[in-house]
C-alpha cells in the first residue's frame, strides 16, 4: 500500500508480463465523485496519468502512473535548501497550475502541499487530485493547515486559492536567508486577502523569475548561474521583460488597482504607496493599510514626505471613509514631522498627552497658537486646521469646562461651517 485518504486507497501493483509498476487507486463505486476522475482529460508531463479503469465487486480501480522519486517534504529534508533549486521547482509547479487553470472550465487543484508532490528528474509531479474540482462547481470545505487558502475553509475556491498555496510552498522551499526580492513573491502570493494575491500562475511565475534575476545582480560575471539562470534569461528575452516592459507592467498594475505589485515594480515611486493606502482606507481596513505600507517602506529602506503626511493625518484625525478606524494622535507626531507638517505634529503631541483628569493648564495657549498659524496659512491648510481645532474643542469641551474655550455647541457649529468650506 502506497497510501490512503478520505477518497480511497492507493496500492503499488506490478504487471507480471511486462515487469512494469503501476499505482492503483481503489475507490468505492458509490463514493462521492473524486477529483481524481478529472485526470482522464489531463495530459501534462508533471501530472500523474490515469491509463485505465475497471470496476469489481463495487469498487472502482484507477490505474495510474507509478512516479518514482521522493515526496517534496522528504526531498527538502534530505537536501540543502538553496534559492536556485526552490525557484526551479516552483517554476515547474506554476507551469502545471497554468495548464490546469487554462482548462475550460479551469481545474482548481485546491490541495497544493509538499506531500502531494513527488520530485522526479528535478521537477515536481502532481500525484493526488482527490481535492481537485472545476471552477464554479460546489466543493466541500477543505484545507490542509499551513498551505490552504483561508477561503477554502468556507467552501469557496478560485484560481487565487491555488496561488496562495503556491506562495506557501515557495516559503517552505526557500532557505532562511533567501533574497528579499524572492521572498516578496511568496509574501504577495500568500496574502490572506485573495484580491491582493497574484491574479494567476503566469503572473506569479513572471514575478518569480524577474525577482530571481534581480537577486543575482552584482555577482561577478565569471560566476556560473547554471541551467536555471539560463532558462530565466531565455524566459525574460522571450517575454520582452526589460525597462519598457516593466514600465508597462507598472501601468497595468496601477490600472487594475494592484498597487502592491506596482510598489514592487517601481519602489521609488510614491504614487503606488499612496494608492495602496487609499485602497485599504476605502475598504474599511485603514489600520491594516498603514501597517502594510510601513512594512513596505521599511523593507525598501525608503521614505516619502507625502506618504508620511498621509499616514500622520489618518492617525491624527481618523478616516471619514473608515469609521471603524480609531485615530491615535500619540503615534502620529513623527509621521507628521517626516511629512513636513510641524503644526499638525504639535496638535498630535498635544492630543497624545491629554488624559482624563490631567492638568490642562497651557492647552488653551497651544490651541491659540495653532489658530494663529491657521490664519497665516493658505485657504486649504487653514480650513483643515480649523476643522481639527474644532474637533479638539468638541472632543474635550466637557473636560476643559470653564477655561475659556468655546462651548461644545459653538464648536460643533464652527466645525460644520469649516466642513462646508468656510474657514472662520
Amino acid at each position: 500500500m502506497l497510501g490512503s485518504g478520505g477518497s480511497g486507497t492507493v496500492y503499488l501493483a506490478e504487471d507480471r508480463k511486462l515487469g512494469t509498476r503501476w499505482a492503483v487507486k481503489a475507490v468505492a463505486e458509490d463514493a462521492p465523485a473524486s477529483g481524481a476522475f478529472l485526470l482522464r482529460n489531463l495530459s501534462h508531463p508533471q501530472i500523474v496519468r490515469i491509463t485505465d479503469r475497471f470496476t469489481e465487486d463495487g469498487t472502482v480501480y484507477l490505474i495510474m502512473d507509478y512516479v518514482r522519486g521522493d515526496r517534496l517534504d522528504i526531498f527538502r529534508n534530505q537536501n540543502k535548501r538553496n534559492v536556485k533549486t526552490a525557484v526551479s521547482l516552483m517554476d515547474g509547479i506554476l507551469q502545471v497550475l497554468m495548464y490546469l487553470h487554462a482548462q475550460d472550465p479551469p481545474v482548481l487543484y485546491r490541495d497544493l502541499k509538499p506531500t502531494n508532490l513527488i520530485v522526479r528528474d528535478g521537477k515536481a509531479v502532481f500525484i493526488d487530485f482527490d481535492a481537485a474540482c472545476l471552477e464554479g462547481t460546489k466543493a466541500p470545505a477543505f484545507g490542509t493547515r499551513g498551505f490552504a487558502a483561508p477561503e477554502l475553509a468556507k467552501g469557496e475556491a478560485g484560481i487565487r486559492s491555488d496561488i496562495y498555496s503556491a506562495g506557501k510552498v515557495l516559503f517552505y522551499l526557500l532557505p532562511e536567508k533567501a533574497p528579499r526580492a524572492v521572498r516578496k513573491v511568496a509574501w504577495k502570493a500568500a496574502q490572506e486577502d485573495a484580491g491582493l494575491r497574484y491574479a494567476d500562475a503566469e503572473e506569479m511565475r513572471n514575478a518569480l523569475l524577474l525577482a530571481f534575476r534581480k537577486s543575482r545582480r552584482g555577482r561577478r560575471a565569471a560566476l556560473s548561474l547554471g541551467v536555471i539562470f539560463l532558462s530565466i534569461m531565455l524566459c525574460l528575452l522571450l517575454s520582452g521583460i526589460g525597462r519598457a516592459a516593466a514600465g508597462r507592467q507598472y501601468a497595468s498594475a496601477m490600472a487594475r488597482c494592484d498597487y502592491l505589485t506596482a510598489v514592487w515594480l517601481r519602489p521609488e515611486d510614491e504614487t503606488a504607496y499612496l494608492a495602496l493606502l487609499r485602497k485599504y482606507e476605502s475598504e474599511g481596513r485603514t489600520a491594516e493599510g498603514i501597517s502594510v505600507v510601513r512594512s513596505l517602506l521599511t523593507e525598501e529602506k525608503r521614505s516619502f514626505p507625502n506618504v508620511s503626511r498621509r499616514i500622520g493625518m489618518l492617525l491624527l484625525s481618523g478616516s471619514p471613509e473608515d469609521p471603524s478606524f480609531r485615530s491615535d494622535p500619540a503615534a502620529a507626531e513623527q509621521d507628521l514631522l517626516d511629512g513636513g507638517e510641524e503644526e499638525y505634529a504639535a496638535l498630535a503631541r498635544l492630543l497624545g498627552n491629554i488624559s482624563y483628569g490631567a492638568d490642562y493648564s497651557g492647552i488653551r495657549q497651544v490651541l491659540s497658537d495653532c489658530s494663529t498659524q491657521a490664519e497665516a496659512e493658505d485657504a486649504e491648510t487653514a480650513l483643515r486646521l480649523h476643522v481639527f481645532l474644532a474637533g479638539i474643542r468638541i472632543a474635550y469641551a466637557g473636560d476643559l469646562g470653564e477655561d475659556g474655550l468655546p462651548s461644545a455647541g459653538r464648536a460643533q457649529g464652527r466645525a460644520a461651517a469649516c466642513l462646508q468650506g468656510v474657514p472662520r
